[in-house]
């Protein structure tokens, strides 16, 4: 269930040891179809309906044949299929008649016959059943039931079930059942991604109000059909009571020759059928499983939908520079003008859009924090049922009084693919369109944790995890991502292609060496886990144990790797794991071009060791150079996704070590050969615990265990080991930011190790205020270092910073507990979504010296230098021990025209490095915020008018064009004027709005943005300007200017943060992180009005 804290997207991404149990706690509230759909579900024929027969109210040419290839439907909260159009047939069709929109255009182009047709698919008088129930023919006495009685069971008869599991479900077919499946579903993938968006505008929107939830619209290309069928389930408290459930044949009805059956059973069972007609050419009309897609899209927030600006436009390819999206079990599109207007418009709006001790929360944020709060799976009614929060493109207006206290989503029925659809739409950029056929031949390979009870979060995150599904964008839209399951051939392959080496040796033949216990057991651990947890073929694993692992074998086995044709170049990932002793000693004199420290080399002990060979000559280790030239000849022939695995005493073997003079220079790639992984003992001895396992395996096998294996690297992989205060991970080779057991994915460089201890509501991240971290810095948490399409789970603000260290306070605490197991973390800093900077200097050294990468900031795009003064941003001049500030031609504010000397009023000296460097940064900041533009027109929202002041009255005329859009004037004043100014702000939209006037002087550098102001639909605001905007120095300039920047946002935002002080005041000034609170990504317009202030004339 659901935490105080959590919300439905938090359960959605959270990973639990198995897969699959929360589709099932809505079973307790006893909704048939709430328990038939999740326990049917995993047997694989695809989504089971509880009421298979068509809707009596659809046309009779569709009620004569039942569901086919091509229906356009949803599946409906009551367990069946709500049918509108086929997307086939001509809208003239008897089945498409007045029921397709308005441009309905029909799929063709589809070779005949096109369809698979499995006549026979399900047996005559079979049953599907969830697993715990038992099933039994029984013979009825003759006599009772008459000679009309069916022979399909006998002379009279028919099933009796019985179980004495807590739930079960049973559907009969007697007289079977057949299958339809499309040989293009791929017409039919690129048909719906190119139609989702216009049919959930059509069927939810203001014409039709159907409030279809994303993810609940259904294309089907494939299904199951029969003529006659009985369905019963049940849910009980306990295990105590014993179910029993007969299915009988009843006879033949006089008038209408149909078939009958009925249920005996007990209370609490629920119970459905449907007798055969046996009239001649009677087709089979009832439709017990559905296999097709499942359509999700993203809804354009209200203000890009009020201005026409597509949402294809808002994400980029880029992670780092777009937001991910937000999703749930809501439709698209909710109430698209009036629900934004009424939710913004909540009188506590900035506390409900602050997480618990956190930052504000942007749309996406808010959306999974509160919005997100939809109990999916528990089937209790309540008020909250007819809400448009979850139905895309829905009109329907929702009470401001229940934003945040009702539950909406209860009593709804969820496919599972509809959560596969949102993790796409929250983890592949720029996707506003999902689609996931649900055919899973697969589901009935889950292990029995994912079954009690089945869980469609868990399905989904078991599917995506352990690759059942393949996730790609579409062919022909850049926009669209779709899920499809594998096929059974490729499901009955191994998940990883690995061929494994394992040693382990605790019995040694000489007397100098003590026996080992455990040792062994260990390597038969890590073979387990390669057998059943990453489904190794036995056949690809060589196993030593003791006797066995002899010095000879051990080096014949890796050598003749290189020529074994079921290891394929770069794609097999080799793993040799070593456990028994490990040995140094006086490095050979000979061995004059393999360095080493102290003198010393490595070995490996075989379990013969120091015992004579045949020949009377005492059998030596195995040395760190031999086994590095295995390895490098190995890489050679099978590449460098290679991995050596050492539980023992630490030896050298790492790929870097100086090799033979006969071999290629250090420059080579062969060099690279493997990752060594082992651990390091202080004390120079082995680290078992009392039961005789050893704590380096344990430790690896529980890491690889508990975090999914997609999502480490190797280097991640040693950050989350944590054995004892004596042992040390090590880590060696130049691949150890690949993923693990791949030679493709790569960590992502940005992303830096932080820490969580359990019970702790902060992170800790290694990294401080020497890199360049402020308090107040934003970071993107993620639970591994892969770059790709992980998403981050939530943001969080650096609260304390220390030198090395800062404390980072995540937005949603509720994963700490989601998560608690997890110690090691990742963030990455919130880049500042502006221009990069330039700087010019007369002196190079001198700006290399400001420039230092030691000192400077690391997280941050640096300042870049150039050579060319009209290609800087900002330019200093060393003039003897000045230093002085123009302003460059790059990113020109200022036009020539307003008279604004470009040299800044400032000189500092070359001994001031720390405040030259902070003038730089807050030129950087100054510069990027001013430059802001909006893609949003700010017309389309407000009108704007600025007038002078005298008094508390507005004289003269609108000093801005009549046009807003059009190029602004800068607005003339005289220093010692009487004269103030006023911006009247008018919201001319349909949505709530915030505004806020933000003042830029370009003299001091300093910038002031006073709290947002919330402006109702038709309401007014007045904002005023400075008193101090006529004061000028006169002994420094005659001119300045300011500007005034208006920002439109639809969301509240917390304006601390983007203000900044004059770092020429004289006083120091830290400045802050640079991450101004809305950004090119966000949703908002801005209108910048420039003031020109000059002294009067003598």
């Amino acid at each position: 269930m659901l935490s105080s804290r959590q919300t439905s997207a938090d359960i959605y991404i959270a990973r639990a040891p198995s897969v699959l149990h929360v589709l099932y706690s809505f079973m307790a509230t006893q909704r048939a179809q709430d328990i038939y759909i999740p326990l049917i579900f995993p047997k694989g024929h695809g989504y089971p309906l509880w009421l298979p027969d068509p809707h009596s109210n659809l046309p009779p040419a569709y009620l004569s044949r039942g569901t086919q290839i091509g229906d356009l439907g949803y599946l409906a909260d009551d367990g069946g299929f709500a049918y509108l159009f086929n997307v086939c047939k001509d809208a003239s069709d008897p089945v498409n008649l007045n029921r397709v929109p308005p441009d309905f255009m029909p799929l063709t182009g589809i070779p005949d016959p096109g369809v698979r047709e499995r006549l026979e698919m399900h047996d005559k008088n079979s049953a599907i059943t969830t697993a715990a129930v038992e099933q039994k023919s029984i013979e009825l006495d003759v006599s009772a039931q008459g000679p009309t009685v069916p022979t399909a069971f006998g002379a009279g008869g028919g099933f009796e079930f019985t179980s004495s599991s807590s739930q079960g479900a049973v559907l009969v077919l007697p007289d079977g059942g057949e299958r339809y499946d499309s040989e293009y579903s791929g017409l039919f993938e690129e048909y719906a991604i190119a139609n989702a968006h216009s049919w959930y505008k059509y069927l939810n929107g203001p014409g039709q109000r159907r409030q279809i939830r994303n993810g609940m619209l259904y294309l089907v290309t494939g299904c199951d059909k029969c003529h006659s069928w009985g369905n019963a389930c049940y849910s009980h408290p306990t295990q105590s009571r014993c179910a029993s459930l007969k299915f009988l044949a009843t006879g033949v009805a006089e008038v209408s020759g149909t078939l009958c059956y009925r249920w005996e059973v007990q209370s609490g069972v629920h119970k459905r059928t449907h007798h055969r007609d046996v009239a001649p050419g009677v087709m089979a009309n009832q439709t017990i499983f559905l296999r097709g897609y499942s359509i999700s899209v993203r809804v354009p927030s209200a203000l890009r939908t009020l201005l026409g600006v597509h949402t294809v436009d808002t994400f980029k390819s880029d992670m780092s520079s777009s937001k991910p999206p937000s999703f749930g079990a809501k439709a698209p599109y909710a109430a698209e003008q009036s629900k934004m207007a009424r939710i913004t418009g909540t009188s506590d709006l900035k506390l409900t859009k602050r997480s618990a001790d956190g930052p504000p929360l942007d749309d996406d944020d808010f959306e999974r924090e509160y919005l997100g709060k939809l109990v999916i799976f528990d089937s209790v009614k309540s008020e909250a049922d007819e809400t448009t929060i979850d139905t895309p493109y829905g009109n329907t207006t929702r009470q401001a009084d229940t934003s945040l206290k009702q539950v909406p989503g209860r009593g709804k029925i969820v496919n599972p693919s509809a959560l596969i659809n949102y993790y796409i739409l929250d983890n592949y950029d720029g996707a506003n369109v999902a689609l996931t056929h649900d055919r899973y031949p697969w589901t009935g390979t889950i292990n029995d944790d994912v079954h009690k009870p089945l869980d469609g979060v868990k399905l989904a995150n078991y599917a995506i995890e352990n690759d059942l599904i393949f996730i790609n964008r579409s062919s022909g839209a850049n926009d669209a991502w779709v899920a499809k399951e594998g096929t059974l051939s490729s499901l009955a392959r191994p998940k990883y292609n690995i061929f494994a080496l394992i040693i382990g040796v605790d019995k040694y033949e000489s007397l100098e060496y003590e026996n080992l216990n455990g040792v062994s057991s260990d390597a038969d651990r890590f073979e387990a886990y390669l057998l059943e947890d990453l489904q190794t073929p036995k056949a690809n694993i060589i196993s030593f144990r003791d006797g066995q692992a002899t010095r000879s074998a051990i080096i014949d086995e890796l050598t003749k790797m290189k020529y074994n044709p079921n290891i394929q170049p770069d794609t097999t990932a080799i793993i040799i794991y070593f456990a028994g002793y490990g040995a140094t000693t006086i490095k050979p004199v000979e061995w004059i071009d393999w360095e080493t420290p102290y003198n010393q080399i490595g070995m490996l002990c075989p379990t013969d060791i120091g015992i004579l060979d045949k020949n009377g000559n005492v059998i030596n280790g195995i040395p760190d150079r031999t086994i590095n030239q295995l390895l490098l000849e190995l890489s050679s022939v099978k590449g460098n996704n290679i991995t050596l695995i050492l539980d023992c005493s630490h030896i050298n073997c790492s790929s870097d070590q100086q090799k033979p003079a006969d071999m290629p220079t250090a420059e080579s790639s062969q060099l690279d050969s493997h990752i060594l992984l082992t651990t390091y003992n202080r004390f120079g001895r082995f680290a078992y615990k009392l039961r005789g396992e050893g704590l380096f395996t344990h430790a690896l096998l529980k890491v690889l265990r508990e975090r999914s294996i997609n999502e480490l690297t190797y280097k991640s992989l040693a950050q989350c080991l944590y054995i004892s205060i004596d042992q040390t991970p090590l880590l060696e080779g130049k691949h150890s930011n690949r993923r693990l057991l791949h030679s493709g994915d790569t960590a992502d460089s940005c992303r830096i190790l932080c820490h969580h201890e359990k019970g702790q509501p902060y992170f800790s991240l290694l990294a401080g205020s020497l890199h360049g971290i402020r308090a107040g810095s934003i970071f993107k948490i993620y639970r591994t270092d892969l770059s790709g399409g992980r998403r981050r789970l939530t943001v969080a603000t650096a609260e304390k910073v220390e030198a090395f260290v800062s404390f980072l306070k995540p937005a949603d605490q509720s994963i700490l507990t989601t998560y608690m197991n997890y110690r090691v973390w990742y963030a990455q800093f919130v880049r500042v979504s502006a221009p990069g900077f330039t700087i010019y200097c007369n002196d190079s050294n001198f700006l290399a010296r400001i420039l230092d990468e030691e000192v400077g900031l690391k997280l941050v795009d640096p300042p870049s230098p150039v050579d060319d003064l009209q290609q800087a941003d900002l330019c200093l001049t060393v003039d003897g021990n000045s230093v002085l500030f123009d302003r460059g031609n790059r990113t020109s504010i200022v036009s020539p025209s307003m008279g604004l000397p470009s040299r800044l009023s400032y000189i500092s000296t070359l001994d001031a490095v720390a405040q030259i460097r902070n003038i730089v940064k807050y030129y950087a900041c100054f510069t990027s915020r001013i430059m802001m533009s909006s893609r949003l027109p700010i017309s389309r929202l407000v009108s704007i008018e600025v007038k002078k002041m005298l008094g508390s009255q507005p004289i003269g005329n609108n000093l801005l064009p009549d046009a807003t859009e059009k190029p602004i004037k800068p607005i003339k004043h005289v220093s010692n004027s009487s004269f103030s100014y006023r911006c009247t702000v008018y919201n001319t939209s349909d949505i709530n709005l915030y505004v806020s006037l933000c003042h830029f002087d370009t003299s001091t550098l300093a910038i002031a943005m006073p709290p947002v102001t919330r402006l109702m639909p038709r309401e007014t605001a007045r904002l005023g300007f400075p008193d101090s905007l006529g004061q000028i120095n006169p002994e420094v300039q005659n001119v300045n200017v300011h500007f005034f920047k208006l920002f439109v946002v639809e969301r509240y935002i917390d304006t601390d943060g983007f203000d900044q002080p004059s770092p020429f005041s004289g006083v120091p000034v830290e400045h802050k992180a640079g991450v101004p609170l809305i950004s090119n990504s966000e949703e908002w317009a801005s209108m910048t009005i420039p003031i020109v202030v000059r002294r009067p004339k003598p």
